[in-house]
C-alpha cells in the first residue's frame, strides 16, 4: 500500500530579533498565503501578509506571534511561537565632569575632587605630571561664576578616556584662557590632543600621519593677541573633529608654555563631546 503525502498547509516560521526589530522567515510548507499577527495587545495593526516579513515592536517584551498559512482550497494551518525583543543599548558618549562643578566650591570636603576625573593614568611615566589644580575661574555663567582648571606650570594636565561609537563623527570643544600677553607674539599656552588610544607617557602620542600615528587632531591655545583679553575672562573656545576609528577616546592636555607661573596662568572649561 502506497501513502501519499500530505498536501495540507503545514505553518512554521524562524525570526531573528536585532534590537526592538524582527525579521521573520516564512518555512512554511503546501501554501500559498499567509496572515501574521505579531502579538501586541490592544494593537489592531500589529499585522501582516507579507510572506517573510520585518516587524519593529515599540517597547521590550516577549510577544506571542501567530501564523496562519492557507492553500489555494482554503485549507489553512496555524502555529504560534515567542518572540523576545530588547532595544539596543544607547551608549551615552560624555566626558565625565567636563565643566568640573560636580562638587560645588563651598563643598569644602569635595571641591577638589573635582580633577579626580582628569589624572593621569596609573602607570604613567613621568613621576612629576599632575593634573591641573582647581579653580573657582572657571567660564562665568552670565555673572555666576563656575569652576575650572587652572595650570601655573609646565607640569600640568589634563588625561580621560573614555568609550565612542566607531564610524561616528564627533566633535570635542573647550574653552581656554590666560593672562599671558607679550606684545607681537602669541605665546603656545596649551596643547590638546585627541587620541585613538591609552598613553602611559607622552612619547607614546605620534603624530607623523604614518601606520602608528595614534592622534585623530591636536589644538594648541595660545596667547590673545590684544592685552586686553589677557585675563581670565578672555574666554576663547577650541574645538576639534574627528570619526572613531577605535571605541576608545583619550583627551589629553599639556601646558606647555615653559613659562607658566602664577603670573602667567592659563583656565580651562567644558570640555564637552557632541555626536556630529
Amino acid at each position: 500500500m502506497t501513502v501519499e503525502a500530505s498536501t495540507e498547509p503545514v505553518a512554521s516560521f524562524t525570526s531573528v530579533a536585532n534590537g526592538l526589530e524582527v525579521t521573520f522567515t516564512n518555512t512554511s510548507t503546501n501554501s500559498t498565503t499567509y496572515s501574521w499577527d505579531f502579538g501586541v495587545d490592544g494593537d489592531d495593526t500589529d499585522v501582516s501578509t507579507d510572506k517573510d516579513p520585518v516587524y519593529t515592536y515599540a517597547t521590550d517584551g516577549t510577544y506571542t506571534v501567530k501564523l496562519i498559512a492557507s492553500d489555494d482550497n482554503g485549507t489553512t494551518n496555524e502555529i504560534t511561537a515567542e518572540v523576545t525583543v530588547a532595544a539596543a543599548a544607547v551608549l551615552v558618549v560624555e566626558f565625565n565632569n567636563g565643566t568640573f562643578d560636580l562638587y560645588a566650591s563651598t563643598d569644602t570636603e569635595n571641591y577638589q575632587k573635582n580633577n579626580d576625573m582628569w589624572e593621569e593614568p596609573d602607570g604613567w611615566d613621568d613621576a612629576n605630571f599632575q593634573v591641573g589644580g582647581m579653580s573657582t575661574d572657571g567660564k562665568k555663567i552670565g555673572e555666576t561664576k563656575t569652576n575650572g582648571i587652572k595650570f601655573a606650570d609646565a607640569l600640568r594636565g589634563l588625561y580621560q578616556e573614555i568609550v565612542v561609537e566607531i564610524g561616528t563623527s564627533y566633535t570635542v570643544t573647550f574653552d581656554a584662557s590666560t593672562e599671558t600677553w607679550i606684545d607681537g607674539v602669541q605665546v603656545d599656552k596649551l596643547k590638546a590632543y585627541l587620541l585613538t588610544g591609552p598613553i602611559t607617557s607622552e612619547t607614546q602620542i605620534i603624530d607623523d600621519g604614518g601606520a602608528s600615528d595614534n592622534v585623530y587632531t591636536s589644538v594648541t591655545a595660545k596667547s590673545p593677541v590684544l592685552q586686553a583679553d589677557a585675563t581670565k575672562s578672555g574666554w576663547v573656545t577650541y574645538t576639534m573633529n574627528f570619526t572613531a576609528e577605535t571605541t576608545s577616546l583619550v583627551f589629553f592636555l599639556k601646558s606647555i608654555d615653559p613659562a607658566a607661573d602664577s603670573n602667567n596662568e592659563s583656565w580651562l572649561d567644558n570640555i564637552i563631546i557632541t555626536k556630529d
